[in-house]
């Protein structure tokens, strides 16, 4: 299979970019140790993570380290430090590119989600909606990390999410279909851009952190109007965390009721992924199987 992954062992190299916002230099150094503990070779460049105000380094300098993680030959993964913003920046020379002979794991979310999106779609590659790296120094739970390099080692081929909870009716049906999705705000933001991004034939997944209700319903409009969801086979909620009205009402449920009116595929909360207390590894691009008569999700790890 041209793009299957081939699971990393002890010694191999993992390039480590910082193509969003800075992150803290304490959680830096505790993830690089995480990896060495690992058996693996952290890679990184002088500076990538010494800028200030939006970014973690210059735009030039962001790209340069994007682009050559993603052509070295010696290295099978790339690990993004942080989120915040900036990934969209570098989808048009992303499509100047030819695509490698060869995927590579690569893992984030959040703000990175821009890129996710490109090598889902453009280069046809599974990626690991993931922590980022910066959270081995803050709140990288020991089971996710165990789960996630178990994953990485190949050492198991599938991930399971159980007990999601259905928000509509529809047919208690079990969908095959490729899951894509992530960060919605990074979702959403692709309508404006060169990928020309939709949801036909797939699963999406959706998590957001930091919006208010109205700017969620914002999202799901522009997403409908654009005829994002036309041909989608269902779509799969995470966490939806702060974003609290300033009278400390919670409406983003209201923003989900209204998505509901709107689409008639099978909708479904409760996968543990995204900004909450849980962001277990999703592999995105991956063969899904969602079953709704027992509110399950199997994926494919790509490995």
């Amino acid at each position: 299979m041209k793009n299957k992954l081939t699971p990393l062992n002890p010694g191999d190299i993992v390039d480590i970019i910082a193509p969003a916002s800075k992150a803290n230099k304490e959680h830096c150094i505790q993830a690089i140790k995480w990896l060495e503990s690992q058996g693996l070779q952290p890679r990184f460049t002088k500076g990538f993570n010494s800028g200030s105000e939006f970014f973690a380094s210059s735009e030039s300098k962001q790209w340069n380290d994007l682009k050559n993680a993603i052509i070295a030959k010696d290295s099978k993964a790339i690990w993004c430090l942080r989120g915040g913003w900036g990934t969209m920046r570098f989808i048009p020379q992303l499509l100047k590119i030819k695509t490698p002979t060869k995927p590579k794991f690569f893992l984030g979310y959040s703000d990175i989600t821009s890129l996710h999106l490109f090598l889902n779609q453009k280069w046809n590659w599974t990626t690991y909606h993931s922590h980022n790296l910066s959270h081995f120094g803050s709140k990288f739970k020991k089971s996710e990390q165990s789960e996630l390099i178990n994953i990485l080692m190949g050492k198991v081929d599938t991930q399971e999410f159980k007990n999601l909870k259905p928000l509509n009716q529809n047919k208690k049906q079990v969908i095959n279909a490729k899951l894509i999705g992530g960060n919605l705000c990074m979702v959403t933001a692709t309508q404006s851009s060169k990928l020309d991004f939709n949801a036909k034939g797939k699963i999406v997944f959706f998590e957001d952190t930091g919006e208010r209700g109205y700017q969620i319903d914002r999202y799901f409009e522009q997403l409908y109007q654009n005829n994002f969801f036309k041909g989608a086979k269902a779509i799969i909620l995470g966490d939806f965390t702060s974003g609290l009205e300033p009278t400390g009402r919670d409406m983003k449920q209201f923003a989900i009721k209204r998505l509901l009116e709107k689409v008639n595929i099978p909708v479904l909360k409760g996968l543990p992924c995204g900004h909450g207390k849980k962001n277990r590894l999703l592999p995105l691009n991956s063969h899904a199987q969602l079953d709704l008569k027992n509110n399950n999700l199997i994926i494919k790890t790509g490995i």
